[in-house]
C-alpha cells in the first residue's frame, strides 16, 4: 500500500495510494530507515482507515495528534489528516455554531450544553484530529453519571452532528462517535397519565386565564409546550368552524409539518373565550408572557411544578409532555389512529414508542366486561334456549343438552327409508374383496 524511497543525500519520501486511487509523495527530509518505516505503517493505517469509512487506531490517533507541525502540513495535503485551521475542540464547535444560521434558539441552546459537556471533559483545547472512539466511549460513560440516559443519548446525537461536520471539512478521517447509540428509549418510569381530576385540580389553583388555557392546551388540545402556545395567534383561531391552526415550529422542516388543523375542543372553548375576552385591543398572540425568556420551557416548568404542588398534586415527571401523552391516549381509545397522529402532530409510529401506554381504567373495564365464550358448545345451546325442554345427557356422562335443540330436525333413518340407495355407481364384487 505505501513504499519507502530512498533520494540522494539520505532523504526519504513515503509513496502510497489514496482511496480513490491517486497516487502521492510524503517528503521526510533526511531520516533513518527505521523512522521512515514508522512514518510508512502510520500512512497506511490513515489510508486504510479511510477506505474501510472507519477511525484509525488509537496509536495512530495519537501520533497525528503530536505530529510534528511541518509534516503535519505535508500530510494535510494529502487528505490523510486535518490542517490547523481549526485545531481545537472549542474553535471547531464555536465556528461550527456560528456557521448554523438555520438552527432555532432552543437548538442552539443545547448545542452549547453539549459544547459545555465536550470541553469540561476533553479541555478546550483538546485537537479535534486526536478524538478516538476510545475517546468516545469514555464521554458516554462520563455523560451516564451525570444526566438521565435518552439525555444522554440525545447529547451523544449532537456530538455525532459536529464531528459529521469534522469528517466533511476534512478535519477528521472519521466520525468517533459514528457507532454510540443516540436514539431515545421508551422509559417506563417517565410515564404518567394526568387524569382529568387532577386537572381540574390544578385549573383551581392556576393564577388566571393565560395559565388555564395553557394547562387545558397541552391536557386537552395536545400542544407541544412553550413551542406551539407561544406562537398561537388569533388570526389562527376559528370561531365560525371551530378549529385551531397550530403552528408547529418542530416539525416546519418536513413538508406539509409547519401548522395543523385541531378541532376546538369543548375543554379548550371556554377558556379561550376568558384569554379573548381579556385581551387588549390590537394584540397578536393569544399567549403574551414568556416570550422573551431564551430558556422558557425550564421557566414554564418550574412555574407548573409550583402549581402541582399548590394543588396538592404529587409532581409528575416530565409535567408537560405527560399531559400532552394523556391526550394522546385519549384521542386513541376514541379516535382511528391516523386521526389521532393527525390532531396531535406525529406519525402513529411516534404516538406508539412515546406517548401511548395503558392506564387504570384500562384494567378496569378488561375485568369487569362480561364476555360468553362459547368454549362448551352443548352448555351455549342451553343457555341460549334459555333452559326450556328437558336436558339430554350425552353418551359419555358430560353436559346435558336441551331436547328443544333438536326440534324440528329430521329423523336421520326416515331420511335413509325415504331415499333408497340404487346400484348405480356401485363396483361389482370382485373376488379379491
Amino acid at each position: 500500500m505505501a513504499s519507502v524511497v530512498s533520494d540522494p543525500g539520505g532523504f526519504k519520501r513515503i509513496m502510497f495510494f489514496d482511496r480513490h486511487g491517486k497516487r502521492w509523495a510524503v517528503r521526510l527530509g533526511k531520516v533513518s530507515e527505521r523512522q521512515a518505516l514508522h512514518v510508512k505503517l502510520k500512512i497506511e493505517d490513515l489510508v486504510a482507515a479511510g477506505i474501510q469509512g472507519g477511525a484509525p487506531k488509537d496509536e495512530t490517533a495519537r501520533w497525528v495528534a503530536e505530529l510534528d507541525p511541518v509534516l503535519r502540513a505535508r500530510l494535510a495535503r494529502t487528505h490523510l489528516v486535518a490542517g490547523r485551521d481549526v485545531a481545537t475542540l472549542a474553535d471547531f464547535i464555536d465556528a461550527y455554531v456560528g456557521t448554523r444560521k438555520d438552527v432555532k434558539g432552543a437548538t442552539r441552546l443545547v448545542y452549547g450544553r453539549t459544547r459545555k459537556h465536550l470541553v469540561d471533559h476533553f479541555g478546550a483545547e483538546k485537537p479535534v484530529a486526536s478524538f478516538t472512539t476510545a475517546d468516545a466511549d469514555a464521554f458516554q460513560t462520563y455523560l451516564l453519571g451525570r444526566l438521565a440516559l435518552n439525555t444522554t443519548r440525545r447529547t451523544i446525537g449532537y456530538c455525532k452532528q459536529f464531528f459529521d461536520a469534522a469528517q466533511r471539512q476534512g478535519l477528521v478521517t472519521c466520525n468517533p462517535f459514528e457507532d454510540q447509540k443516540a436514539s431515545v428509549v421508551r422509559v417506563e418510569d417517565k410515564f404518567h397519565y394526568v387524569t382529568r381530576q387532577d386537572t381540574d385540580r390544578l385549573l383551581e389553583v392556576c393564577p388566571d386565564a393565560q395559565w388555564r388555557l395553557l394547562i387545558v392546551l397541552a391536557r386537552y388540545g395536545g400542544l407541544r409546550v412553550p413551542s406551539e402556545p407561544l406562537a398561537l395567534t388569533w388570526d389562527c383561531v376559528d370561531w365560525e368552524q371551530m378549529r385551531l391552526r397550530v403552528v408547529s415550529p418542530k416539525t416546519a422542516h418536513h413538508a406539509g409539518g409547519d401548522y395543523r388543523m385541531i378541532p376546538m375542543f369543548p375543554e379548550l372553548v371556554e377558556p379561550l373565550r376568558q384569554v379573548f375576552e381579556e385581551a387588549e385591543v390590537g394584540s397578536r398572540y393569544v399567549i403574551t408572557r414568556y416570550r422573551t425568556k431564551v430558556d422558557n420551557y425550564n421557566n414554564l416548568s418550574t412555574h407548573l411544578k409550583r402549581l402541582i404542588r399548590r394543588a396538592r398534586l404529587t409532581v409528575w415527571p416530565k409535567p408537560w409532555v405527560n399531559m400532552r401523552s394523556s391526550r394522546s391516549i385519549e384521542l386513541n381509545d376514541e379516535y382511528p389512529g391516523h386521526v389521532a397522529a393527525r390532531w396531535l402532530g406525529h406519525s402513529p409510529q411516534t404516538a406508539a414508542k412515546h406517548y401511548l401506554n395503558t392506564r387504570d381504567d384500562h384494567f378496569t373495564r378488561a375485568v369487569t366486561t362480561t364476555y360468553h365464550p362459547a368454549q362448551n358448545p352443548a352448555q351455549y345451546l342451553q343457555e341460549s334456549t334459555g333452559n326450556h325442554g328437558k336436558a339430554v345427557p350425552d353418551d359419555a356422562g358430560g353436559s346435558a343438552v336441551s331436547s328443544d335443540a333438536f326440534r324440528g330436525l329430521p329423523n336421520t333413518s326416515d331420511m335413509l327409508q325415504d331415499d333408497p340407495l340404487g346400484d348405480t355407481g356401485l363396483e361389482p364384487v370382485t373376488s379379491s374383496v
